[in-house]
């Protein structure tokens, strides 16, 4: 989906942007009646009670909104107001129907600017106003120390690396992270799990933005015998890392 925004223009109506062959453009006045029937892009307009919370994990924030109709909310974030990343889109489809979308992808200790935009499925466009969030530390728990670098002569392909350590000794808990091409860790999953000699292995982001992961002890085979207590599972979980119910 793209979404045009014209400078000085709130909205142009097709015949503006381009005539059908045989057919005349539309005079001064024709354009100014066809204008009377468009809704201009607004801050706020249709966007009710939205506020942006802690997700629970602390590089996750948590933004919520109801929209006056159905439509079509992105969230675009970054360390200013111009913001530089964006969300997947999330569609509702009931009148006034709440949207939560989680914002992930950002450093931790640092604050963020945010905004909600929005297109209506009748073609009009809103924006909330802008937010700011602050991510907080995330618990190191293995110390993990990383660090990252292009071949000499090669550029990194866009996106992120999705790592899953694996403790050298049984542990308490274990993670699994997410770093930028700079080695920058900007989201982690840590399970509740007790893990003893499991590890979390082969995590995938799901086209529903979840991630599935696995937990099984690093040597144990399709046919070895798991020790009683040792996790031993697969678990759909979302970026604040609650469990899904499916």
């Amino acid at each position: 989906m793209r979404v045009y925004f014209l400078k000085h223009v709130a909205h142009a109506s097709h015949s503006q942007l381009r005539q059908p062959a045989g057919r005349r453009p539309l005079n001064s006045i024709g354009m100014l009646l066809a204008s009377l029937f468009v809704l201009p892009l607004c801050i706020g307009c249709g966007i009710q009670n939205s506020s942006v919370l802690d997700s629970g994990n602390p590089q996750v924030a948590l933004y919520t909104v109801a929209l006056s109709r159905p439509g079509t909310a992105t969230v675009y974030f970054g360390k200013t107001a111009s913001y530089g990343f964006q969300t997947s889109f999330i569609h509702t489809s009931s009148w006034g129907g709440p949207i939560r979308i989680y914002v992930a992808g950002m450093l931790a200790k640092t604050t963020y600017h945010m905004q909600l935009r929005v297109v209506y499925d009748d073609g009009t466009t809103a924006n909330d106003v802008d937010r700011t969030f602050t991510t907080g530390t995330y618990p190191n728990i293995l110390g993990a120390q990383i660090s990252a670098s292009a071949s000499p002569g090669q550029t990194p392909q866009p996106g992120v690396e999705i790592l899953n350590p694996v403790p050298l000794a049984a542990s308490t808990n274990t993670e699994i992270e997410a770093t930028d091409l700079s080695g920058n860790v900007i989201w982690t999953y840590h399970p509740p799990d007790v893990m003893g000699s499991s590890a979390w292995g082969a995590p995938k982001l799901l086209s529903n933005g979840d991630f599935i992961a696995y937990a099984a002890p690093p040597d144990a085979g399709f046919s070895a015998t798991v020790p009683a207590g040792v996790p031993n599972l697969v678990r759909e979980f979302d970026l604040a890392g609650i469990p899904s119910n499916r």
